[in-house]
């Protein structure tokens, strides 16, 4: 079985010759973090807004009536709203940048009327700004997840998994340790396909789902690599800690779908990683060559879903 590598992220910036990444890169790559919901850590993002709104009032104060600047606040406020998961840390903003426009029109010596009148129209732009910003972040995660998930099983898909993987490959390399990768694949799943319909197979695979999701330890990972291979991300897991998961998790799911009726059981290869592989793609090919060399060894064809 062929797998692609895994694709880019937004985020990689790759270093030009020499080591160094050019400032239009690391610039680009800063404000796509900026404007994409949860793009930046809620700290940083909080320290920044706090940060531009005293530049705001500064300049503010220092033009007087030359320069207005108070519509500049929102965008300070909009960045909370967008990266921080608190809705204190929105409260926060909010009350800091009111009060400074209303420290900014005290020190200009307004008349209290045009005070007021500045103080309203500034909080309701900013609650504006604020509800605005919260919806996009909320459509953005929502979309983010769905593209994430599974939508058969409910489990995480390939390109979540890559994710995981990569990130875990990533600890391995400056912290060291050991990971394992159970490659699950389903024994005579075509065949139940073409006999008893794609509602038994859609079935047989949601109840390998469950088991998987009640069966792997809280620290471990598990996905839907797509048609009937599953994969589950065992940390900390060495040769034989993963053998007696392994014997576990087959055990559970061929018994659940024995019980449902159907002639369909799991194969299931394992790769164990002292040291961490060059990418998830690598490590995802081990693992299936495991999986295929129980497959042979068992005398089942592999599973294939039409």
């Amino acid at each position: 079985m062929s797998r692609s590598e895994h694709p880019l992220d937004p985020d990689d910036v790759h270093p030009a010759a020499g080591g160094r990444v050019p400032a239009s890169d690391r610039l680009a790559a800063w404000i796509d973090r900026a404007l994409r919901p949860g793009g930046l850590a809620p700290r940083r993002a909080l320290l920044g807004a706090l940060a531009a709104m005293g530049a705001i009032f500064a300049v503010d104060v220092f033009t007087g009536e030359t320069v207005r600047l108070q519509s500049l606040y929102v965008f300070p406020i909009a960045s909370v709203a967008l990266h921080c998961d608190r809705r204190s840390d929105v409260a926060l903003s909010i009350v800091i940048a009111i009060a400074l426009q209303a420290l900014g029109t005290t020190l200009r010596q307004e008349p209290a009327l045009a005070r007021v009148i500045d103080t309203g129209v500034a909080l309701a732009a900013s609650l504006l700004a604020v509800a605005l910003a919260r919806t996009l972040r909320r459509h953005y995660q929502a979309s983010e997840q769905r593209a994430a998930t599974d939508a058969l099983t409910g489990l995480p898909n390939r390109r979540a998994f890559d994710a995981v993987l990569e990130a875990e490959i990533d600890v391995r390399r400056r912290h060291g340790g050991t990971f394992s990768i159970a490659l699950i694949d389903l024994d005579r799943f075509k065949a139940l396909n073409d006999t008893a319909g794609h509602a038994a197979g859609d079935l047989a695979l949601r109840l390998v789902s469950d088991t998987l999701s009640a069966r792997v330890r809280a620290s471990d990972a598990a996905a839907r690599l797509g048609g009937d291979e599953f994969v589950v991300l065992l940390r900390n897991a060495t040769a034989r800690d993963s053998d007696r998961i392994r014997d576990t998790l087959v055990s559970a799911i061929d018994l659940r779908l024995a019980r449902a009726g159907f002639a369909v059981t799991a194969s299931c290869g394992i790769a164990t990683f002292d040291r961490p592989p060059a990418s998830a793609a690598v490590a995802l090919e081990a693992a299936d060559r495991a999986m295929y060399a129980v497959k042979s060894a068992r005398g089942v064809a592999r599973g294939a879903v039409h």
